[in-house]
């Protein structure tokens, strides 16, 4: 405010400092009607006005920081509540050693708390009804302020008094809307910490009475305490960036600076310097918190000391072993580019050796700096000095990013050995009424221990988030302003290759390390929200009620998986790092086929294979009944898993294939760059990728696919009631209509695209010309021979190596939809199961023992076959979601130019039928996968909701405790992704389209 209202001086100030041949002109802070000669009466008016605009902002200051205050408060109460919660029990106490009136205080004392709870909760109600419209009128009024502001810094940015006036105000307004925003951020967190803090405590050795009320506060600690402008917008930091990038845009700040200075040396500085930034921040971040940075690192060596038996021992090697893998190929990339950054410098010279010209080509610097020496004179010892200050910055760089990767390999191998012990704590021969009162305890101890783990865990997640969060927030935006200079220079110098790529090796080395870090951040997400998948895979409901109760919570606290964020705005994951390019540029990513042999430990999976091959009824379900199609597509390319593939189909499916895609790659080395030419070719080239892509993931994984189908020959043999067959036909069908359609379709189209040659010389029969019509191949391809003199015999090769690719294409896309199918029916059968495992008539009172075991044994089997669903999705996923989204990737690449070419060829009728059919084949490929997975989704998430239908009620309490765990697990349902980026459903279909 000070600021603002000293601004007035400034012309006579200068006036002082650099007079010139007149007087500048004076201001008033702002413009007003006063009905006054404002020259005659400039200072009245001015004090009159500095007046108001004073009791105006102290107006303010009082309103908002009494909001603050109460913010900050009612953030202290959860804070109270989180503590007693956690600390309503000493370590040193035991469930046993608990007396009556110990017992009586513990209940007392959470009671307490929860009145606590109910007041805060109360209080933020009111607090909320109090400010929220007057607030979300004042958040409206900010934005159009800030944009308006802006505007002006925009227009007045010469004139340096003006500008500065609308500056003031615009971080007037944004430290405002900050302070506002972070008040809400603590009473969202404290509120949500105190799920944290309740968990974190002493609760598995409270009283049951006591637990079940931490129960009831918990799930009321799910969903936290906000402040919002009217419902509308919440105050919290996502909020805050929200309307940051409401209101302005990295953009329109290039666009500012080209108004003044020289912008051609800003731009090749700024990307250097703010990267030298991010190594500083680095540097002392981790400078300033060794002492952290230690007690993590003595946290992990206590891990490791926590393990006992060798398969625990394993996965953390495991997760090391990746740990180790990230530092060293993080480490090789980068100074790789480095390298690559300074030896661009020796180019010209180069050049001048292989293209010599009449004058020596000039170096460059790797980067501008001002040394205040003659820099042509002492180029080689600054190049020096730069070289050695750039290399060890990117040291400091990769030791301070490989640590944290370590850190995240770590914690997601603690979490994955939680997630073991959870799944394995019962073996798989014992029932419940085999424990003995010893193994009860030690089945106890074990989930106990499990526990402790898990919140070791947690706290590691939450001490390595608030040591890195803030300095990362710093960095993420920092890159991203980064990148966007990088790309707008690569843009711009396009034709002189020295400089792009120089900016090239800069943006990669951006993009890698944002990735890299992304997918640390993934890891931990997987990894923490896969407790609650492995906890629900092992024998819980074989378990002692009190064991039960315990992975009730764990599994509740799994729900919201830990992870890595930047100042809780941006969360590295993969999804995290797809979204600041979406609608912007394409980002190109190598993945890799993952190849896994499922070998199970289990006496079923052992005789999988063996009761498969004795099981004729099973191979008639797969050969004879309802996937004949698909058995004969596959047996024809060599991929059927049953059968074991000979010479021929190499030559007969590898050899057209294979050709196929590199003529058209070959076409694309000897166009020499003609981009027309290269529009045709893409779209193809891209298409026979994607085959090729398919056809080698399909033949390199057929243990796989075959261990697919023997689950689907198991899955058949479980059932037995009439209706539940009937339901897996009803599938199975929709498996056999989805692949006749499918073929259908896909073949007339390729048709179409093959006939496509023949219409010109049709054309002159009909409507003749003065000259024949041309005809042209389906493709363009590179042959090395007269295209018009063997005009008939390469159309016919082409033809036969199309129609070969399409098989293949048709063959493995449709048996994923059948497996798609399968695991629905399976999900459909589960939720059959569970909706009738009770008889309308049936009461709790009328059951007899029988009744209440067959009840049981009928809902245990339901559970296990809910069980082999997940793990059956798992599998499929793991088998086909990195080439899915390499497939992805090329698809919509594919689409785009196929678009392109319609719109530039729309007169030519000839042409665009052909890329019409393009198009139209990709978007059915697509629907038809998406249509899957979303029946995937559908009856994976229909379970629950079967499940609720049914007479639960009316059942025994251990029947509906069985109920609650797979009701809880059906709440996030099965789905199908492309690399967890892209997830295949209807809603991603509209998304891409």
């Amino acid at each position: 405010m000070s600021l603002f209202l000293l601004v007035t001086f400034i012309p006579p100030l200068m006036d002082v400092i650099i007079p010139l041949n007149e007087s500048r002109h004076m201001k008033l802070p702002t413009p007003a009607e006063y009905f006054l000669d404002e020259e005659k009466h400039f200072y009245l008016i001015y004090c009159h006005m500095t007046i108001s605009i004073i009791i105006n902002i102290t107006t303010f200051i009082a309103t908002d920081t009494q909001l603050m205050v109460f913010c900050c408060h009612v953030s202290g109460v959860f804070s109270v509540v989180g503590f007693r919660l956690e600390n309503f029990l000493k370590d040193n106490m035991i469930q046993d050693g608990l007396s009556d009136f110990q017992k009586k205080e513990c209940y007392n004392h959470v009671s307490l708390s929860i009145e606590g709870h109910k007041r805060a909760l109360e209080f933020v109600k009111r607090m909320e009804s109090l400010f929220s419209y007057s607030l979300l009128i004042q958040c409206g009024l900010n934005v159009l302020c800030m944009s308006f502001c802006l505007y002006q810094i925009n227009i007045l940015y010469d004139q340096s008094s003006e500008a500065i006036k609308y500056i003031a105000l615009v971080v007037g307004e944004l430290l405002h809307l900050l302070f506002a925003s972070l008040a809400g951020q603590n009473v969202i967190d404290s509120s949500s910490e105190v799920y944290f803090k309740a968990y974190s405590g002493l609760w598995y050795e409270a009283p049951i009475e006591v637990r079940k009320l931490l129960i009831v506060i918990m799930k009321r600690s799910l969903e936290p305490a906000r402040v919002s402008a009217g419902k509308i917008y919440i105050y919290c930091l996502d909020g805050f960036s929200t309307i940051l990038r409401t209101s302005t845009s990295y953009f329109m700040v290039l666009k500012l600076c080209t108004s003044e200075g020289n912008f051609d040396i800003m731009k090749e500085v700024i990307p250097v310097w703010v990267t030298s930034l991010n190594v500083v921040i680095k540097y002392y971040t981790f400078d300033l918190s060794i002492l952290d940075i230690k007690l993590l690192m003595d946290n992990m060596m206590m891990d490791w000391s926590m393990l006992k038996s060798k398969e625990e021992i394993e996965i953390m090697k495991k997760f090391a072993r990746l740990g180790r893998l990230y530092t060293l190929g993080y480490t090789i990339y980068i100074y790789i580019f480095m390298s690559l950054f300074l030896l661009v410098t020796f180019i010209p010279p180069l050049m001048d050796i292989i293209i010599p010209l009449n004058e020596s080509r000039h170096m460059e610097l790797p980067v501008l700096g001002e040394y205040f020496l003659d820099e042509e004179k002492h180029f080689y010892l600054i190049y020096c000095h730069m070289a050695v200050t750039i290399t060890i910055s990117i040291t400091i760089l990769i030791a301070t990013d490989t640590q944290l990767m370590v850190f995240c390999c770590h914690v997601s191998g603690a979490f994955a050995v939680v997630g073991f012990r959870l799944e394995h704590f019962l073996r798989n021969d014992i029932t419940l009424d085999e424990l003995s009162e010893l193994q009860r305890r030690e089945c106890y101890k074990h989930v106990s221990l499990s526990i402790n783990g898990h919140k070791r865990a947690l706290e590691f997640v939450k001490r390595m988030e608030s040591l890195f969060s803030y300095s990362l927030l710093m960095q993420c935006g920092l890159n991203i302003v980064c990148m966007s200079i990088c790309l707008y220079q690569i843009i711009k110098l396009y034709d002189n290759s020295v400089e792009t790529i120089k900016f090239i090796a800069f943006f990669i080395g951006e993009l890698i390390h944002l990735f890299v870090t992304s997918l640390s951040g993934q890891t931990i997400i997987d990894h923490s929200s896969d407790v609650y998948f492995k906890a629900y895979s092992g024998l819980w409901y074989e378990a002692p009620i009190e064991v039960r109760k315990l992975l009730i919570l764990i599994m509740r606290r799994s729900l919201e998986p830990s992870r890595l964020t930047a100042g809780d705005i941006f969360i590295y994951c993969l999804d995290g790092f797809a979204t600041p390019f979406q609608g912007n540029y394409w980002i190109s990513k190598q993945s890799a086929i993952r190849l896994n042999a499922y070998h199970s430990t289990t006496k079923e999976s052992k005789n999988i294979i063996q009761s498969v091959l004795r099981s004729l009824n099973g191979m008639e379900i797969l050969v004879d009944r309802f996937y004949k199609l698909n058995y004969r597509l596959l047996s024809f390319l060599g991929l059927w898993p049953y059968k074991k593939s000979g010479l021929y189909h190499v030559c007969l499916i590898n050899i057209p294939m294979l050709s196929l895609n590199i003529i058209q790659l070959l076409k694309l080395y000897t166009c020499k760059g003609n981009f027309n030419i290269m529009k045709d070719i893409l779209p193809v080239w891209i298409a026979s990728t994607i085959i090729v892509v398919k056809y080698y993931l399909f033949d390199l994984s057929l243990l796989d696919v075959k261990l697919l189908m023997d689950n689907m020959i198991i899955d058949w043999n479980m059932w037995k009631s009439k209706e539940e067959i009937e339901i897996m036909k009803k599938f199975a069908r929709s498996g056999r209509i989805f692949t006749l359609v499918y073929t259908i379709y896909i073949y007339v189209f390729v048709i179409l695209l093959l006939l496509v040659t023949f219409i010109p010389p049709l054309m002159d029969v009909i409507i003749p010309l003065n000259e024949s019509r041309h005809m042209e191949l389906p493709t363009h391809g590179e042959y090395f021979v007269d295209e018009e003199k063997h005009f008939y015999l390469i159309y016919c090769y082409m033809a036969v190596t199309i129609m070969i690719s399409i098989t293949v294409l048709i063959a493995t896309d449709t048996q994923l939809m059948v497996f798609c199918c399968h695991v629905s029916g399976t999900f459909a059968v589960i939720g059959f199961r569970l909706e009738h495992f009770l008889k309308e008539h049936a009461t709790l009172d009328g059951l007899s023992d029988l009744q209440r075991k067959e009840c049981y044994k009928h809902v245990s089997l339901s559970i296990k076959g809910h069980k082999r669903a997940l793990e059956f999705v798992k599998r499929m996923e793991s088998l086909f979601s990195y080439s899915l989204l390499v497939q992805c990737g090329l698809n919509v690449i594919c689409m785009s130019i196929c678009l392109y070419q319609i719109a530039v060829l729309y007169g030519e009728s000839i042409q665009i039928i052909k890329f019409i059919a393009f198009v139209l084949c990709e978007l059915f490929h697509l629907f038809i996968a998406s249509l899957s997975g979303q029946t995937i989704i559908d009856h994976s998430s229909d379970v629950y909701i079967k499940a609720y239908s049914g007479l639960w009620y009316e059942a025994p309490i251990e029947v509906r405790k069985l109920l609650i765990l797979i009701m809880r697990r059906s709440f996030k349902p099965s789905q199908l992704t492309a690399g967890k980026i892209f997830i295949y459903c209807l809603d991603g279909f509209s998304m891409v389209i």
